[in-house]
């Protein structure tokens, strides 16, 4: 039998390319990159990196939530994923903090980068260079070289007197296109009229019809579309956080609970997508996207946590559930007692399935693999692997108050190395 030659392996590039591209994990790739000069250009040239982004996914570092206690709002992650002691774990703490300012706010996450607002008071001059004017900024959190970089100016406000705005109008939504570069969604919040609010979401005292603005920044300027008015059907219930997903050309938002209102970028027309489950809160589902740019839905109904997929199917849109999970069974079999205890107070004979009724989804990654959850009686949050079948706690801080809405944090996407 003739000896193979490890040398022979090493040099063999296509060989070395279909090995390397199939590590799942981000930091072997990188570890694997130091074994030689070879294997270093092989990892940062474009084809290999498409080949690896092609093949896998990024890795969820965990959650970006935000949390309101009194007049003040504060950012931390909810690093349930992420394994203890890992110096990016602690970089991204330290990142975070920083965010907490008032003159900062975080507005999206795509692929291991955030959308920044900054507003600067007149009378705070700019503590760096890389911010030196209001906008909106992009930045890598997990990046041990902190950089700021400037995108676009803030959107304007719409003309109170603006003939398509009703006092059913809490805000407009942003998109950033950039070529080349992540694209961003995101949405401002600017109430017209007066409203109340609750665990379900926004209501305005106004019962006349709504319309929905989308400012898309092209060129260096923002351009404004309207929708044609939409109906008022009680009860209309605004999300509290209202947010949008970008996939290619559409983009589609999470505007009033149980509507899905998409906006055609080419054509600048805007359709109403049907749901496949009747909401009543804005915490009763979540929509996340997945790497071929196909819509997933999370939402609870009846002890169990579905998820279901957008397809088209012979020209037209359909939703299929294609996974449930039986929360009950989850949280009885795959939790401590200390977390069943502190989720409901009870030992988990006594828990019924209308006892998850108060169940908040909160966020969920792409793919809807992961799930962020909290309960509207208690402060707790808890993440759930809809592939694993595992749930997670996390300890709720003193700190942190009212949780008001949550980013997914993934790592950097593509793979990076740095010189």
């Amino acid at each position: 039998m003739s000896s193979i030659n490890p040398m022979s392996v090493t040099d063999n590039k296509i060989l070395v390319i279909e090995i390397l591209s199939r590590l799942s994990c981000t930091r072997s790739i990188i570890r694997s990159s130091a074994v030689n000069p070879q294997w270093m250009s092989i990892c940062r040239s474009q084809p290999f990196i498409q080949t690896y982004v092609r093949r896998n996914r990024p890795a969820v570092l965990g959650f970006l939530a935000e949390f309101e206690r009194g007049y003040s709002l504060h950012f931390r992650v909810v690093d349930a994923l992420a394994l203890q002691g890992e110096a990016t774990r602690m970089l991204l703490r330290s990142r975070i903090d920083d965010y907490s300012l008032s003159r900062k706010c975080i507005l999206a996450s795509e692929s291991g980068q955030l959308l920044i607002s900054v507003s600067i008071p007149p009378f705070v001059s700019s503590e760096t260079d890389e911010i030196s004017v209001d906008g909106y900024y992009t930045l890598f959190p997990s990046s041990f070289s902190l950089a700021y970089s400037f995108v676009a100016t803030p959107i304007p406000r719409v003309p109170r007197l603006h003939g398509q705005q009703s006092l059913n109008f809490y805000g407009q939504f942003g998109l950033l296109q950039t070529a080349g570069q992540t694209g961003f969604s995101f949405f401002v919040k600017d109430a017209a009229g007066p409203f109340s609010r609750s665990y379900d979401g926004i209501k305005f005292r106004s019962k006349t019809n709504f319309h929905v603005h989308v400012c898309v920044f092209r060129d260096g300027a923002w351009t404004r579309f309207v929708s044609d008015p939409f109906p008022y059907r009680p009860p209309c219930i605004f999300h509290i956080d209202p947010y949008s997903i970008l996939s290619g050309s559409s983009l589609y938002m999470m505007y009033v609970v149980g509507m899905l209102i998409c906006f055609d970028i080419p054509s600048s027309t805007f359709t109403d997508v049907h749901l496949p489950i009747s909401a009543r809160s804005c915490l009763d589902y979540t929509v996340s996207l997945n790497e071929s740019r196909i819509m997933y839905l999370v939402n609870f109904s009846h002890g169990s946590l579905n998820t279901w997929l957008l397809q088209l199917v012979h020209g037209r849109l359909q939703w299929s559930c294609c996974s449930r999970l039986d929360l009950v069974h989850t949280f009885s079999t795959t939790v401590g007692p200390n977390i069943w205890q502190s989720a409901f107070g009870v030992d988990y004979g006594d828990v019924v399935p209308n006892d998850f009724q108060s169940v908040q989804i909160r966020s969920s990654s792409k793919n809807s693999l992961v799930v962020l959850l909290t309960f509207a009686f208690d402060h707790g949050m808890f993440v759930v692997d809809t592939v694993n079948c595992t749930v997670r706690g996390v300890r709720w801080l003193t700190e942190d108050g009212q949780m008001r809405q949550a980013f997914p944090l993934t790592e950097r996407w593509p793979p990076t190395f740095r010189d």
